[in-house]
């Protein structure tokens, strides 16, 4: 028995989906296989016409050879491509659309400025950045949101693209302190930050920071920028203007800075002295604090405007060149101390107890706690002309608190083994992308955009020679 018709249902929503075929695949396949026809069709030939009268012999029909063209069949002619940037082609392969506005080659990196598409989102970009080093061959790629904080145009975001480049070029203390924007800078305490992905150079005010904080891995060049910032401090300005206090578990790393005539002290090695200049620093805090509340002034500056030259204060710049270990270190010390003294505790009082009579005092060695003098320096230690560079390789909360990081707006962060050391450091990613050796993503003041230097270097042949000359 024939099995019974049955209705094709048919869902209401393939129409559309049949007519946008329809127009947008069948359509023009049609209208290519008709142009292709009419192309290859061969004209009709025209002969000529027997002419001769009836019964006669008609002459034999010729054809002229002319009149016959033979068509070449059609050949393949590759068409050629429109030239596209390779950032263009590489976002089109991503499946977003891009225009390049800009394209800057530099020593150190690639500068590449775009626009998105209409309907681009920004997020969609800066998620892409993995994938676009991947198809560009490089070692990364950070995508600045605006690029005007990267030196481009309103309306545009920077690509800045790390090429391993065998020819870097190193970037020479000794250049930048011979540049005009060096001698003819304002700032109170100038520093030398380094030089831009544009070839500018990039000065910062201490003044201004007030406090700052610096992180990054062995071999970031965190090292190499703090000498290039003391020197350029010494050159600068006196050590009636400016002396500096170095905490650094490393002293083999500030061999050279000894006989620096702006030390206000050797430079320390010690933890638990450390611990105990923050401590000394913080008194010292109070005390110009009383000198201005006599003087009738809010802060240094008034209050050295008003004095005798005599009586001036200098700066004082505290730089903690690993502060996560001076407070790790502190806090083993502090647990040491607590069980040597329970320790002698019972031994006293065993000895009372054989010879009858009353246990004496046994005196507790006392390690100061730094997390509190680091709290009250970075909250008040602006007015007195005093600045705090906290540097480290791991700024966690146990090292530095929250709130002393909230007093710390200025931000210099070099490579990062992860994202998160880079989030700890710059409140946002982008250091783990840096390609070392003095890569640097700098925020002066909470300045907000990041903005990318390479620092200089000083070795320390240098640092000797430029110190010999300093007069004590």
């Amino acid at each position: 028995m024939p099995e019974e018709n049955k209705t094709r249902v048919v869902h209401p929503f393939t129409y559309p989906f049949a007519i946008l075929k329809y127009h947008l695949i069948d359509k023009p396949i049609y209208a290519l296989k008709r142009w292709a026809y009419e192309q290859n069709t061969v004209a009709p030939v025209s002969l000529p016409v027997n002419t001769a009268p009836a019964g006669e012999h008609s002459p034999p029909l010729v054809i002229p050879a002319a009149t016959v063209q033979p068509q070449a069949l059609p050949v393949s002619v590759p068409v050629q491509p429109i030239q596209q940037h390779p950032v263009e082609r590489a976002f089109l392969e991503l499946g977003i659309a891009v225009r390049v506005t800009e394209d800057f080659s530099g020593q150190l990196l690639d500068v590449v400025s775009i626009i998105p598409a209409r309907g681009v989102r920004g997020n969609a970009i800066a998620g892409a950045a993995t994938d676009l080093a991947r198809i560009l061959g490089v070692q990364s790629v950070r995508v600045v949101a605006n690029g005007i904080h990267a030196g481009g145009k309103v309306g545009t975001m920077v690509l800045e693209i790390s090429r391993c480049k065998s020819t870097r070029r190193m970037v020479w203390f000794e250049e930048l302190i011979k540049s005009p924007e060096w001698r003819n800078t304002t700032a109170k305490l100038p520093v030398i930050i380094g030089v831009d992905v544009r070839g500018k150079i990039v000065i910062g005010d201490i003044a201004r920071f007030p406090h700052a904080i610096i992180g990054g891995q062995t071999g970031g060049g965190k090292t190499a920028w703090i000498k290039t910032m003391l020197m350029g401090l010494a050159l600068r300005l006196t050590p009636k203007d400016v002396q500096f206090i170095i905490i650094s578990p490393k002293p083999q790393s500030y061999l050279p800075f000894a006989n620096m005539p702006h030390l206000a002290k050797p430079v320390v090695t010690d933890m638990i002295q450390a611990a105990r200049e923050l401590n000394d620093l913080v008194i010292e805090m109070h005390r110009r604090f009383a000198l201005f509340t006599v003087a009738g002034c809010e802060h240094i500056t008034e209050y050295n405007a008003k004095v005798a030259p005599d009586k001036r204060v200098p700066a004082i710049i505290y730089l903690n060149d690993e502060v996560a270990a001076m407070v790790s270190d502190l806090k083993k010390a502090r647990e040491k101390a607590k069980e040597e003294y329970a320790r002698a505790v019972r031994k006293e009082r065993e000895r009372a107890r054989i010879e009858k009579r009353e246990p004496d005092e046994v005196e507790e060695e006392e390690i100061p706690d730094p997390t509190e003098s680091i709290l009250q320096l970075t909250r008040m230690a602006r007015e007195a002309g005093i600045h705090c560079l906290f540097c480290t390789q791991l700024p966690y909360v146990s090292s530095i608190s929250g709130e002393a990081k909230g007093n710390c707006p200025t931000r210099i962060g070099f490579l990062t083994e992860n994202a998160t050391n880079s989030i700890s450091i710059l409140s946002q990613g982008g250091a783990e992308k840096l390609m070392g050796e003095g890569d640097m993503l700098y925020s002066e003041n909470g300045g907000g955009a990041l903005r990318r230097v390479h620092g200089s270097f000083i070795d320390n042949p240098e640092i000797k020679r430029l110190l010999g000359g300093m007069k004590p």
